[in-house]
């Protein structure tokens, strides 16, 4: 069996490079992925799937074709609804796609503007559509466990970043301290805890 895996694990290497370093602008091939669309089944399919991904998605502008072959990978493994998958991208045991299309949705290339166009474009409705489905699975009950309120798409957009920021403007935000004292005069931002030499 291990060597079945090792070959079947080989051979999805193999497509997901495929599909995301020869430059396809359209969806690729049904042959190309039926191997992914089975390894997702998979716990280390899914981990392998992952990590390719967090790789096309870290790339220089330069390799915006892998960006972009990543884009459409992503894009064909959420048509399939991979409820697992979804799950542990849920849970953190990957990297955050969210976060990566997030930076993405600001990619910039100044050798081509059309195609900074359309890998934010792209990555803003992707972040959407990933975002809906996790959506989707906070709010299904697993086994063992009672169905969750999920927050609205609004709501975490201001949602704490691990516990230690907040992102996103506030229409509250004013130039005063949070204690509700107005900033001294020449006072540009809050203090810090640094010390001035």
């Amino acid at each position: 069996v291990s060597m079945f895996w090792g070959k079947f694990c080989r051979g999805l290497e193999l497509d997901l490079r495929k599909i995301t370093d020869t430059g396809y602008m359209v969806s690729p091939q049904p042959a190309l992925l039926r191997t992914v669309l089975e390894a997702v089944n998979e716990s280390s399919g899914r981990r392998a799937i992952m990590v390719h991904l967090q790789e096309c998605f870290s790339g220089p502008a330069s390799s915006w074709r892998r960006i972009h072959g990543g884009f459409l990978l992503l894009e064909e493994l959420l048509r399939g609804n991979p409820s697992e998958l979804l799950v542990e991208i849920s849970e953190g045991r990957y990297f955050d796609p969210m976060q990566r299309l997030s930076f993405l949705e600001s990619f910039q290339y100044v050798d081509d503007k059309r195609v900074e166009k359309v890998i934010r474009k792209k990555a803003a409705t992707l972040r959407a559509s990933l975002l809906e489905k996790l959506l989707e699975v906070a709010r299904s009950p697993r086994e063992g466990t009672a169905p969750v309120e999920a927050p609205s798409p609004l709501a975490w957009r201001h949602a704490p970043v691990n516990g230690i920021a907040v992102i996103g403007h506030q229409d509250d935000t004013d130039d005063e301290w949070s204690d509700g004292q107005p900033l001294p005069a020449g006072r540009q931002s809050a203090p810090s805890d640094s010390t001035e030499s």
